[in-house]
């Protein structure tokens, strides 16, 4: 398609402003600015993609002579590109310098094409070094043939002899320039800001069953995620095949979506929110104990957006890392492959206190059994238990009701440690678990760091003078 200098969009797509005033095309001489960018989503499959000449941003090849012509003087052009490229119905346009005459252009269905130019023989013109020719396509629906994602790189050369203009290489060349013309760049991006919340020892309703400072709302971030897609403009947007800009509609069907993965268990709502402080959003749906979805619609860019959980109040908060990936469908799966991102780490929960776990406490007749909690550090802490029975391997056993307590508190004093016989807060067989020897699991969680509470889990057979002594154990550290 012929087009004249007047036609042209200002738009600088790799060089500056031409000396002349035109806009400036995909300029090989002055290089310096961005190629042209095509969204790399176009799927190019084994004969690549045909590209249109482009009214947004101008994809037309151009390059100054770089030589001073004498009258009528012939010299041979040859344009070559990286090998995965094809020049569909190349043309000198009409925007080229008039001070020369050009040539056929040989090389249709090529990566290269050569063609002669002379001086043109006019009153007061020359050809001269800053001269610029464009090389347009005479059919704008078929400009070039792509063939991958690979950058394409072209090199303007100007030669004595057609054989050399042909043949290409160094032999005969009197000036040559190169670069970068297409470059296929993402459309779209995917990030996370990752953050953290702390389960609180000290719940009211147990330990770990809500976030710290729980005054406010029972909904704390985890962490934030942020989308981006190219903007639609001259100045940094991205083409598809036809010569228009990208958009989210080009790529996304309406399922598109971010998914949240971790152990959710704990949670009755998952959502992005409206604001920093949680206060709203959009709810995550299809919503499991392993993964939540949300359809966020992507029809506009979305920054440091928090992702919310909403405590369930009476269920333990697991310690964990959690991701977030953006889950996307495409809008036209034979044109674009829209590949997901992630997963990525979103946050993590922590405890703010030590866990213990004796996963096998008893308290059969004739033993003396106990727990034995030290604190290292200077300040008294306090701590809760947990007992839990165990299922009976026995259909006795497994119909026994146990009737005892199965939390309570403890200080453990500083620099100190505190026995807790295990009798004297489950009971006996015959008081407390209806004849059967009790056995289950016993757990202390302490408001303390980690590194500050140790745990011992103590039975002792004072006939026999043996003791066994068994290190409570950390959870997910055994």
């Amino acid at each position: 398609m012929s087009r004249n200098k007047n036609s042209i969009l200002a738009v600088a797509v790799i060089g500056a402003l031409y000396a002349t005033g035109a806009a400036a095309q995909a300029n090989l001489t002055t290089g310096g600015g961005t190629p042209v960018r095509y969204a790399s989503e176009i799927i190019k499959g084994t004969n690549g993609v045909v590209l249109a000449e482009s009214t947004n941003i101008d994809n037309r090849l151009a390059f100054s002579l770089g030589y001073n012509f004498s009258d009528q003087e012939v010299r041979y052009a040859r344009l070559e590109c990286s090998n995965n490229i094809r020049f569909l119905s190349p043309e000198v346009d009409t925007g080229s310098s008039t001070d020369a005459v050009y040539g056929s252009l040989n090389g249709i269905n090529t990566n290269a094409v050569f063609f002669s130019i002379t001086d043109a023989l006019a009153a007061g013109a020359q050809a001269t070094a800053n001269d610029v020719v464009i090389i347009g396509a005479s059919d704008a629906a078929n400009a070039y043939r792509l063939l991958d994602n690979n950058d394409v790189v072209c090199t303007y050369s100007l030669y004595d002899q057609p054989s050399q203009a042909q043949a290409g290489g160094a032999s005969g060349r009197i000036f040559t320039t190169t670069n970068t013309f297409i470059r296929s760049v993402p459309s779209y991006t995917f990030t996370t800001t990752p953050g953290s919340a702390t389960a609180n020892v000290e719940a009211a309703n147990g330990a770990y069953t809500s976030f710290t400072d729980p005054a406010t709302t029972i909904d704390r971030e985890i962490g934030a995620f942020s989308i981006g897609f190219v903007p639609a403009n001259a100045a940094n947007g991205s083409l598809i095949a036809n010569g228009a800009f990208v958009t989210p509609a080009d790529l996304f069907a309406a399922t598109t979506g971010v998914r949240v993965a971790g152990d959710l268990a704990a949670f009755s709502n998952v959502f992005h929110s409206a604001n920093v402080s949680c206060g709203g959003g959009n709810v995550f749906n299809t919503f499991s104990n392993t993964a939540a979805f949300e359809n966020t619609g992507v029809a506009a860019p979305l920054a440091n957006v928090p992702v919310c959980f909403s405590e369930l109040g009476n269920v333990q908060i697991p310690e964990g890392t959690y991701t977030a990936t953006f889950d996307v469908t495409s809008a036209n799966a034979n044109v674009y492959a829209t590949p997901d991102i992630g997963p990525l780490t979103l946050g993590q929960i922590i405890r703010n206190g030590t866990s213990l776990q004796a996963p096998l406490v008893q308290t059969p007749n004739g033993y003396i059994s106990r727990i034995v909690v030290t604190n290292t550090s200077a300040t008294a802490r306090t701590a809760t238990w947990n007992f839990r029975p165990a299922s009976g391997a026995t259909a006795s056993e497994a119909n026994t009701t146990y009737t005892g307590p199965t939390t309570g508190t403890l200080t453990i004093p500083a620099n100190g440690s505190i026995v807790v016989n295990l009798v004297d807060v489950l009971g006996t067989a015959a008081t407390n678990f209806g004849g059967t020897p009790p056995r289950g699991y016993f757990t202390v969680n302490a408001a303390a760091p980690n590194n500050q509470i140790q745990g011992l889990y103590q039975i002792v057979n004072p006939a026999a003078g043996s003791i066994s002594n068994y290190v409570m154990v950390r959870p997910g550290t055994n």
